[in-house]
Protein backbone atom coordinates (compact mmCIF):
# COMPACT_ATOMS: atom_id res chain seq x y z
CA UNK A 1 0.00 0.00 0.00
CA UNK A 2 2.70 2.32 -1.26
CA UNK A 3 1.41 6.20 -1.64
CA UNK A 4 3.00 8.28 -3.96
CA UNK A 5 4.12 12.19 -2.86
CA UNK A 6 2.43 11.29 0.64
CA UNK A 7 4.33 13.28 3.37
CA UNK A 8 4.45 10.60 5.77
CA UNK A 9 5.67 7.96 3.15
CA UNK A 10 3.01 4.64 3.23
CA UNK A 11 0.39 4.18 5.45
CA UNK A 12 2.60 1.20 7.22
CA UNK A 13 4.99 3.80 7.96
CA UNK A 14 2.78 6.22 9.61
CA UNK A 15 1.22 4.06 12.02
CA UNK A 16 4.41 2.42 12.86
CA UNK A 17 5.66 6.06 13.62
CA UNK A 18 2.85 6.93 15.96
CA UNK A 19 2.09 3.27 17.47
CA UNK A 20 -1.13 2.82 15.92
CA UNK A 21 -2.57 -0.78 14.86
CA UNK A 22 -3.17 -0.61 10.91
CA UNK A 23 -6.46 -1.01 10.13
CA UNK A 24 -9.00 -0.67 7.06
CA UNK A 25 -10.82 1.90 8.56
CA UNK A 26 -7.87 3.88 9.74
CA UNK A 27 -5.97 3.56 5.87
CA UNK A 28 -9.73 4.91 4.56
CA UNK A 29 -9.28 8.16 6.80
CA UNK A 30 -6.05 8.61 6.36
CA UNK A 31 -6.87 8.20 2.53
CA UNK A 32 -9.08 11.25 3.29
CA UNK A 33 -6.66 13.47 4.89
CA UNK A 34 -3.43 12.93 3.17
CA UNK A 35 -3.71 15.22 0.32
CA UNK A 36 -4.06 17.97 2.25
CA UNK A 37 -5.42 21.50 2.29
CA UNK A 38 -8.94 20.03 2.81
CA UNK A 39 -11.00 21.30 6.31
CA UNK A 40 -13.25 18.79 6.73
CA UNK A 41 -16.59 17.68 9.03
CA UNK A 42 -16.96 14.90 10.51
CA UNK A 43 -19.69 14.17 8.32
CA UNK A 44 -18.01 15.25 5.53
CA UNK A 45 -15.27 12.37 6.25
CA UNK A 46 -17.86 9.84 6.87
CA UNK A 47 -18.97 10.81 3.45
CA UNK A 48 -16.14 10.17 1.86
CA UNK A 49 -14.96 7.38 3.71
CA UNK A 50 -18.03 5.69 3.07
CA UNK A 51 -17.63 5.69 -0.60
CA UNK A 52 -14.76 3.18 -0.27
CA UNK A 53 -15.87 1.66 3.03
CA UNK A 54 -19.60 1.75 3.72
CA UNK A 55 -19.37 -0.50 6.90
CA UNK A 56 -17.43 2.43 9.09
CA UNK A 57 -19.28 3.74 11.83
CA UNK A 58 -19.64 7.08 12.87
CA UNK A 59 -18.10 6.11 16.56
CA UNK A 60 -15.27 4.16 14.65
CA UNK A 61 -14.54 7.46 12.75
CA UNK A 62 -14.76 9.39 16.00
CA UNK A 63 -12.14 7.22 17.51
CA UNK A 64 -10.03 7.53 14.19
CA UNK A 65 -10.33 11.12 14.20
CA UNK A 66 -9.30 11.26 18.01
CA UNK A 67 -6.19 9.50 17.81
CA UNK A 68 -4.91 11.07 14.51
CA UNK A 69 -5.82 14.37 16.56
CA UNK A 70 -3.29 12.83 19.33
CA UNK A 71 -0.47 12.03 16.90
CA UNK A 72 -0.43 15.19 15.40
CA UNK A 73 -1.52 14.06 11.87
CA UNK A 74 -4.39 16.27 12.09
CA UNK A 75 -5.41 19.43 14.11
CA UNK A 76 -9.05 20.45 14.73
CA UNK A 77 -10.42 23.61 13.53
CA UNK A 78 -13.20 26.06 15.19
CA UNK A 79 -15.31 27.09 12.94
CA UNK A 80 -18.75 28.46 14.26
CA UNK A 81 -21.21 26.04 14.49
CA UNK A 82 -19.19 22.81 13.60
CA UNK A 83 -16.04 21.48 14.39
CA UNK A 84 -13.63 20.70 11.39
CA UNK A 85 -10.34 18.66 10.69
CA UNK A 86 -7.21 19.34 8.87
CA UNK A 87 -4.11 17.83 7.99
CA UNK A 88 -1.17 19.12 10.37
CA UNK A 89 1.53 19.49 7.64
CA UNK A 90 2.91 23.03 8.52
CA UNK A 91 1.46 25.64 10.77
CA UNK A 92 -0.75 28.25 9.88
CA UNK A 93 -3.97 29.84 10.72
CA UNK A 94 -7.17 30.71 9.45
CA UNK A 95 -9.73 33.85 8.18
CA UNK A 96 -13.38 31.84 8.80
CA UNK A 97 -16.44 33.37 6.55
CA UNK A 98 -19.24 34.49 9.00
CA UNK A 99 -22.11 33.98 6.51
CA UNK A 100 -21.08 31.15 3.89
CA UNK A 101 -18.20 29.24 6.36
CA UNK A 102 -15.36 29.33 4.09
CA UNK A 103 -11.75 28.55 5.60
CA UNK A 104 -8.62 29.94 3.95
CA UNK A 105 -5.60 29.24 5.14
CA UNK A 106 -3.17 32.04 6.80
CA UNK A 107 0.74 32.23 6.84
CA UNK A 108 1.71 32.32 10.64
CA UNK A 109 5.42 33.51 9.18
CA UNK A 110 4.73 36.99 10.53
CA UNK A 111 3.85 36.55 13.91
CA UNK A 112 5.90 37.03 16.35
CA UNK A 113 5.09 35.44 19.95
CA UNK A 114 6.42 37.97 22.84
CA UNK A 115 9.34 36.44 24.58
CA UNK A 116 7.70 35.53 27.96
CA UNK A 117 5.05 32.78 25.17
CA UNK A 118 8.21 31.37 23.90
CA UNK A 119 6.85 27.87 25.80
CA UNK A 120 3.47 28.04 23.70
CA UNK A 121 3.46 24.48 21.89
CA UNK A 122 1.38 25.81 18.86
CA UNK A 123 0.29 29.10 17.54
CA UNK A 124 -3.36 29.03 15.94
CA UNK A 125 -5.01 32.80 15.41
CA UNK A 126 -8.96 32.70 13.75
CA UNK A 127 -9.63 35.63 11.99
CA UNK A 128 -13.66 36.04 11.21
CA UNK A 129 -15.02 38.49 8.79
CA UNK A 130 -16.57 38.36 5.02
CA UNK A 131 -14.85 36.24 2.53
CA UNK A 132 -14.81 38.99 -0.57
CA UNK A 133 -17.20 36.40 -2.42
CA UNK A 134 -19.81 37.55 0.38
CA UNK A 135 -18.97 40.82 1.33
CA UNK A 136 -19.26 41.76 -2.60
CA UNK A 137 -22.91 40.13 -2.01
CA UNK A 138 -23.93 42.11 1.12
CA UNK A 139 -23.16 45.86 -1.13
CA UNK A 140 -24.87 44.56 -4.28
CA UNK A 141 -28.03 43.74 -2.23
Amino acid sequence: MKSNGCIFGSFEDFCAARGLKRTVQRCAVYEVFKPGHVHLSVDDVLKRVKKNLPSITGESLYRILSDFEKTGFIRRVDVPGIIRFELSARPHSHFVCLKCGKIVDIENSSVRLPSQLKGALRLSITANGLCPKCAAAMRAG
